[in-house]
């Protein structure tokens, strides 16, 4: 069987948790993705950020599955890990010239949430590679090294980092969860939802310094060349979906499959409204079209 409606949070709806914040609020998935441009509009806060990627993400489904209670120290300890992920996230979006003492704390604070479960310090590097690897990638903005010009699979890949690591430190604390689900079969879901927040942020995404893709194909490629590689591509990741989980019957790889498909479908609807839409002029105007050379 599937996983029932009682193995997971109703549709995505989120943990109560102990932190320094005021509550969290719970909201669930669908009412946090219709409310999201005007939420954004507004300024989300970092709860209701996290809040709103972890249900798309699936990561109560995933607590539930792994037997983690969602009231749990452990739960506790991943909010405030995305928390400082999303302030060095922040920094960069927000700073054009960087200052390394800045980048250091924001890194002293990972450093520091990822002791909370138990990381020796020698292995910082091991579970923080690809959170390095996306600061990078927005440091060479400032070089003019642009997203457009590395793969879809190496950038959109690079961009889940945060919730690889999510992912990757509930594996750790329930090593029985992989005779379940093995990690690695989010990786279509995990491709095609970041495309999806690329195509979603484009317009708050003009605001800031940002390394979306989408933003920056539209701007120094055009409408035209960038619908058809964003088709092609989700066309294409699609495929290998319905061709690697058609080798895999078991109960949780259908319930992902099925998630996987519902994302796929919603991104290449976005894709075509907002390709259709009349506001995609304004990336002209965005914050990173006066830094970046065509």
């Amino acid at each position: 069987m599937l996983i029932s409606e009682s193995m997971q949070y109703p549709d995505g709806e989120y943990p109560k948790t102990q932190l320094p914040w005021p509550e969290l609020i719970r909201l669930t998935y669908s009412e946090i993705r219709h409310t999201t441009n005007t939420a954004m509009a507004e300024g989300l806060t970092v709860s209701q950020k996290i809040n709103e990627l972890f249900a798309y993400r699936r990561i109560p489904e995933l607590l539930n599955l792994a037997g983690i209670e969602k009231d749990s120290p452990f739960v506790a300890r991943l909010y405030a890990l995305q928390e400082v992920i999303y302030a060095l996230d922040q920094y960069l979006e927000t700073n054009w010239v960087v200052k390394k003492k800045e980048l250091k704390k924001r890194w002293d604070e990972i450093y520091d949430a990822l002791s909370a479960f138990g990381i020796r310090k020698k292995d910082y590097i091991m579970y923080t590679s690809d959170v390095e690897r996306y600061e990078r990638y927005e440091l060479d903005l400032r070089k003019n090294k642009l997203p457009v010009n590395r793969s879809f699979e190496t950038l959109y890949s690079c961009k889940s980092c945060d919730v690889k690591l999510i992912r990757t430190l509930i594996y750790r604390h329930a090593p029985d969860l992989k005779k379940k689900l093995r990690e690695k079969e989010w990786e279509y879901y995990d491709l095609i939802t970041e495309v999806n927040d690329d195509i979603q942020d484009v317009f708050e995404d003009c605001e800031s310094w940002n390394g979306n893709r989408f933003l920056i194909s539209v701007l120094v490629r055009g409408k035209g060349q960038t619908r058809r590689a964003y088709r092609d591509f989700l066309d294409k990741t699609g495929k290998e979906a319905r061709k690697h989980f058609k080798k895999n019957k078991e109960p949780y790889h259908a319930q992902l499959f099925k998630w996987t498909m519902e994302r796929l479908q919603e991104t290449e609807d976005l894709l075509r409204e907002t390709m259709d839409g009349q506001k995609l002029y304004l990336v002209n105007h965005s914050a990173i079209a006066v830094k970046i050379k065509k």
